[in-house]
């Protein structure tokens, strides 16, 4: 009976894929050899995703977790990828919440600016911290980007363009480039909280295994990301958080297709 139960979503996954892959490629045959001008699918792919998901649980879907769906067309002209992850990784947001420093990320910035030998880790914080904070007040001299850089937006970090404008900005002021060898992609998120035995960063772990951190670790992740790229010619890419409690798509990252 397992067996049939997991032959059936199996299936049903396959399905939903392939009726993704057929609307971006219906896109993509209204395209002229001169003009690569493309209607969104954004709307059908999320419809597509969230009908597959509603027919299915958590526990059913680890089971597609890392496994890519590939396909090509013959020529090799047109190619795509969709793979399914559980987030599992801190939002930095969280660093600074009601005015107060959650002291678990700030040992983890610790050991990272420890590991990746920052030269000035305090300065780093107070960036991170003045970033996600909206007042005009600096930490430490120059801290506050926002009062150096008119557009630059702070009250929240957003995605990881953003975070890379805060470190290029400490490498102008401590010229201090050990900052990029640091895979903060690996530890954060902009939006949620989720830890997972089975798939979080090792370093995080093992702090929370040696009591220096009390990161919660949970069994049952409520967060997926579904990441789809296709190549036309060049690199498209959508990034989609399904949320299972709220049994929807909540959030749309680096859609290049508007």
């Amino acid at each position: 009976m397992k067996k049939s139960v997991t032959l059936f979503l199996t299936i049903l996954f396959l399905i939903s894929a392939i009726t993704i892959i057929s609307s971006i490629l219906k896109t993509y045959k209204k395209a002229t050899n001169t003009s690569f001008e493309f209607i969104s699918q954004n709307s059908k792919i999320i419809q597509n995703i969230q009908d597959f998901f509603k027919t299915t649980d958590i526990n059913q879907t680890k089971k597609f977790f890392n496994i890519p769906i590939m396909f090509s067309s013959k020529e090799g002209d047109f190619q795509i990828k969709i793979l399914i992850n559980p987030i599992c990784s801190i939002n930095i947001n969280d660093y600074l919440k009601n005015n107060k420093i959650d002291k678990n990320i700030d040992t983890l910035i610790d050991f990272l600016a420890y590991k990746y030998e920052l030269q000035d880790s305090l300065f780093f914080k107070n960036l991170i911290l003045d970033a996600i904070d909206k007042d005009r007040t600096e930490r430490s001299p120059y801290s506050e980007i926002s009062l150096q850089n008119k557009k630059f937006q702070d009250g929240h970090i957003h995605n990881l363009n953003q975070l890379e404008k805060i470190i290029n900005y400490y490498i102008k002021k401590t010229d201090d480039k050990n900052i990029k060898k640091i895979p903060f992609e690996k530890y954060f998120n902009f939006k949620h909280s989720q830890l997972l035995k089975e798939c979080a960063n090792e370093n995080i772990l093992t702090l929370n295994d040696k009591n220096q951190t009390n990161f919660n670790i949970i069994k049952s992740p409520e967060f997926i990301k579904i990441s789809i790229s296709y190549c036309l010619k060049k690199t498209y890419e959508l990034n989609l958080t399904y949320n299972f409690n709220q049994k929807k798509v909540t959030d749309i990252e680096d859609n290049p297709l508007y």
